[in-house]
């Protein structure tokens, strides 16, 4: 994976983590520079609602003013000047309808890649089970990262996004952002400790 992969990648999980206008355009802008082996891999394994979310707002596009939009560009490609791509299953294959015997060029004829979605994320589904008056009055005690975690867990499951949206409204806006992806194993032992205090709770 490549520099400007990674980058890509990277912006893109922040989008949907801790959004700015800024990183929005200047993913967009990294986005038209990537060729089409670069962008499938960029997308590749993210959550499908992102990744059409993604492309949606690509398909209706963005005006960006042409001096931000330069230095914006510019900002990116000081990450990448001194990088130069060598080779690729395209000029590999093209050299080899040159050089080869039909049939021995096929076998360098690469099946082209397509986006694979990452798996939909079931986490704290069991949330649904619980009035969300029980569910506030018991997350409102707990750490805000761990309150920022649920709650953008909960976003991004198709199942668990009335809740979503009603905790949202009953919590301040300044909890601290998701700075990065949480581990699944990490993600299931908080849905663990939350599940059984939360059986606890509404036990007393």
């Amino acid at each position: 994976m490549n520099a400007k992969v990674k980058l890509f990648r990277s912006m893109f999980n922040k989008l949907f983590s801790d959004y700015t206008s800024e990183i929005e355009k200047k993913l967009y802008i990294l986005f038209e520079e990537l060729n089409e082996e670069e962008k499938i891999k960029g997308l590749d394994q993210q959550a499908m609602k992102e990744v059409n979310s993604f492309l949606m707002q690509l398909a209706d596009g963005l005006s960006i003013p042409i001096d931000e939009y330069e230095s914006l560009k510019n900002e990116l490609s000081t990450s990448f000047d001194k990088v130069i791509e060598v080779g690729g299953k395209d000029k590999v294959f093209a050299f080899a309808q040159l050089a080869l015997e039909d049939d021995k060029a096929k076998e360098f004829q690469f099946s082209k890649e397509r986006i694979r979605y990452a798996e939909e994320d079931k986490s704290f589904n069991f949330l649904s089970t619980y009035p969300i008056k029980v569910i506030y009055s018991f997350l409102k005690d707990e750490d805000e990262q761990i309150i920022s975690v649920v709650l953008n867990t909960l976003k991004f499951n198709e199942a668990t996004e009335g809740i979503h949206e009603k905790l949202t409204s009953l919590f301040p806006n300044n909890l601290p952002p998701v700075m990065r992806n949480v581990k699944k194993g990490v993600l299931r032992e908080i849905e663990r400790v939350i599940e059984r205090r939360l059986s606890s709770f509404m036990s007393e």
